[in-house]
């Protein structure tokens, strides 16, 4: 007796069957208004890197945006990376929030501003 197929297959219950692999290497998602995906910060996804100070601001990467609305106010949001390591300086755990501000262009600036200090904070005494 020849089984073409289980019990399983003919009630439906099977997985979808994987269409693709993962690989080491993830590859850069662009952010679009229409997905709303959000980048990934990963510099060094497949080896461990020691940590390294950064010699000057170009060695880091500042990301400043907002969230909130008119009704709720602005908060910042920022995000800083040493690109010599791939180390998230900013945001950290107990880290305050930036905000609430009146304006858009207020959080954001405020973010910057932000940013700029734990960057000259991090030249002038590095967290290694």
């Amino acid at each position: 007796m020849v089984r073409i197929g289980s019990r399983r297959t003919a009630l439906g219950l099977t997985r979808p069957k994987r269409t693709h692999r993962f690989t080491r290497v993830q590859p850069v998602i662009f952010v679009t208004y229409s997905s709303g995906r959000r980048p990934k910060l990963v510099y060094f996804p497949t080896r461990i890197v020691a940590p390294t100070p950064g010699a000057s601001e170009s060695d880091f990467q500042i990301y400043a945006s907002y969230r909130g609305s008119a009704a709720s106010g602005y908060y910042g949001t920022l995000k800083v990376v040493r690109k010599t390591d791939g180390r998230l300086l900013f945001p950290f755990e107990g880290a305050d929030t930036l905000g609430p501000y009146a304006s858009k262009s207020d959080a954001i600036e405020a973010a910057q501003r932000r940013g700029e200090e734990v960057v000259h904070a991090d030249l002038a005494r590095p967290e290694l």
